[in-house]
């Protein structure tokens, strides 16, 4: 299922750029508001005494008769405005003649008209054009010269706006994670809480984005690639991804290897919420919701974990391994929801495992289908499970077996309702139109930007997902991506709301034993119990 063969790396056609190293203590600061095209200094040194200018959209000093000596660090200006506040920032040369382009470091004021930096930018160079301080744009064709200055430890920040990729960014290299590479978005100031509508919205358009060993935090990303919009990541924690393709063969987010995944949230309207694209992978406390199918895992030497998860609204599967697994995958405390109605598969395990996968403590609600399994699997274990409300919870008894501690009882969610029709019209604008709906005005009203419209079927139209640009009125509502119009009345359709998939308090005072057989003994929740609320990986609101 996961052809991991297309890594869009963009390689700029810059004849002359250094890549000598820069501190790995440099922070840059990346901001919507900032002069265009990168052009500004763009990085301080943290560990220097001196002001730090990036934290601002223009740059504190621009230049345009930059020179040096021989193939000295020390440059000089006529015009000058150097000053010793401006040591440990970056200076950007953009052009100059026999000037080397690229980012500099300020490591010592001589006067207002010199200062050394941490490598020579020319050799008899003249008529440079610099900027001093201010912060990055992002979103131009120097973004991925920026990210190849990168050292392990180097930080970028990025202030909570709207971003928008002009080309596939490749921030690949390998460091591990000790000292990684950090992205991290923020709101006001850097390190502040960051969830939400108050992080950074980054748009990638068609192309993608390679994390590499990046850790990453604090970002809504969407896009409507043909594969996916981001690969890789080290550590990705408190992201959004919102695959908006059309396509079925499309991704939200793969991760690559050794990688975690924790508070996020991750939907591909028609495609793979997310997937793992390599071994020892953790998915953890995060949200895969309202695609084709929630998490994929597929080849066949992967040892993964995926625990505490909600996977709710997957039309076809909300797990799915399609590759016969020969390690070790452990599914614990997740909830898996199909529909009210009932709708698609909770696991499905296809072509048989010679290794072992472990479901403990699961939720399993909803489904056509609790568990397919195709082929036998003597080494898997199922046990303190909740199957409910699903047609068969699983299609051949011989193939998997439930185990002797599964519980049929009512999770009893707190907080779920579900709107539906099935003689509902499409109108140009992209809207939906059901006669007698009640989308303001329901016991659980439909919220625009986080919930989605599922059309089954109907004349003229495409069965999937389409997110919720906006609530209209009780009896319309309009998609964020095309919807044919069509005035005939049969679209069968339907809209999971409320999204608190809390259980109750009779299955929370059921709970699974924690350590049976042992002296010590204890009592959990069987699934996740998480709030599909307003922060971190839990909120699915995108500026569609």
């Amino acid at each position: 299922m996961l052809h991991l063969n297309r890594i869009l790396l963009v390689i700029l056609a810059l004849t002359k750029v250094a890549f000598a190293a820069l501190p790995a203590t440099a922070v840059w600061d990346i901001r919507s508001t900032a002069t265009a095209g990168n052009a500004n200094g763009g990085f301080f040194n943290s560990a220097s005494v001196g002001t730090d200018y990036s934290l601002q959209d223009v740059a504190q000093l621009s230049l345009t008769d930059l020179a040096n000596v021989a193939a000295s660090a020390t440059v000089t200006s006529a015009t000058g405005g150097f000053t010793a506040q401006m040591v440990g920032n970056g200076l950007h040369v953009i052009s100059g003649t026999n000037f080397t382009p690229s980012w500099y470091e300020i490591v010592a004021y001589i006067s207002t008209n010199s200062v050394t930096l941490d490598r020579a930018p020319a050799t008899n160079g003249s008529v440079g054009v610099c900027k001093i301080g201010g912060a990055l744009s992002f979103g131009s064709i120097l973004d991925q010269t920026v990210f190849q200055l990168k050292i392990a430890g180097m930080k970028y920040y990025m202030k909570n706006g709207g971003y928008t990729f002009v080309q596939g960014v490749g921030a690949g290299g390998a460091t591990g994670n000790i000292n990684p590479y950090w992205f991290i978005g923020y709101n006001l100031t850097h390190g502040d809480l960051c969830i939400g509508n108050t992080r950074p919205l980054i748009n990638v358009q068609n192309f993608d984005w390679n994390f590499g060993d990046y850790f990453i935090k604090n970002l809504r990303i969407f896009g409507a690639n043909t594969t996916r919009i981001a690969i890789g990541g080290a550590y990705v924690d408190n992201c959004s991804f919102l695959q908006r393709s059309t396509s079925t063969t499309t991704w939200s987010y793969i991760a690559a290897t050794n990688g975690i995944v924790s508070n996020c949230d991750f939907c591909a309207y028609r495609g793979v919420a997310a997937a793992s694209g390599g071994d020892r992978n953790v998915f953890r406390n995060s949200v895969f919701h309202h695609s084709r199918n929630g998490l994929g895992l597929a080849l066949g030497t992967q040892n993964a974990v995926v625990e505490n998860n909600i996977i709710h609204s997957n039309y076809e599967r909300a797990v799915s391994i399609d590759a016969q697994q020969l390690v070790r995958i452990i599914f614990q405390n997740n909830t898996l929801v199909g529909s009210i109605n009932k709708v698609g598969v909770g696991f499905e395990f296809t072509l048989g495992n010679a290794g072992m996968l472990s479901t403990f403590r699961n939720i399993i609600y909803g489904f056509t289908t609790g568990v397919v399994s195709t082929t036998a699997n003597t080494a898997n274990i199922d046990d303190y499970n909740v199957y409910f409300n699903n047609t068969a919870n699983v299609t051949n008894v011989a193939n998997w077996q439930i185990g002797p501690k599964t519980v049929t009882i009512d999770p009893g969610f707190t907080g779920i309702g579900i709107h539906s029709g099935s003689t509902a019209t499409t109108t140009s604008g992209d809207h939906l139109v059901q006669t007698g709906a009640l989308f303001v005005h329901g016991s659980i009203p439909v919220v625009d930007g986080r919930d989605c419209v599922c059309i089954v079927s109907g004349t003229g139209v495409t069965a999937g997902y389409y997110g919720i640009a906006s609530v209209d009125s009780d009896v319309q509502i309009t998609t964020d991506i095309a919807l044919t119009a069509n005035a005939t009345a049969n679209k069968v359709w339907f809209i999971t709301v409320g999204q608190d998939f809390t259980p109750g308090p009779t299955m929370k005072g059921l709970g699974g034993l924690v350590f049976p057989g042992q002296y010590t003994q204890g009592y959990a929740d069987p699934g996740a119990v998480q709030q599909f609320g307003t922060g971190g990986g839990g909120d699915a609101v995108f500026a569609r």
